[in-house]
């Protein structure tokens, strides 16, 4: 799994898993996606924070946001990050 995945805090719609749910549990379209979902959340975001807590996710750490992403233009300075596999 690439490093920009696995150590770059982002957000993760949750309409997109509901799209590619099938895929990444089925392994993708070639059989080459991890068996896992990494899922961030901002700290003060407390009704995502439960949801992933109900999946059964994993909490990783909270990880500070770098000033070159996106979120950090948007005011986030701090991501949850979590493991989910399916």
């Amino acid at each position: 799994m690439s490093s920009t995945i696995t150590d770059t805090p982002g957000d993760l719609g949750w309409g997109s898993v509901r799209l590619h749910f099938e895929e990444v549990v089925a392994g993708g379209p070639e059989g080459g996606l991890d068996d896992r979902v990494i899922l961030t959340a901002d700290p003060a975001n407390t009704p995502s924070i439960r949801t992933i807590q109900k999946l059964g996710a994993k909490f990783l750490g909270e990880v500070e946001v770098p000033p070159d992403d996106p979120a950090y233009a948007g005011g986030a300075r701090h991501k949850r990050r979590y493991e989910w596999a399916p």
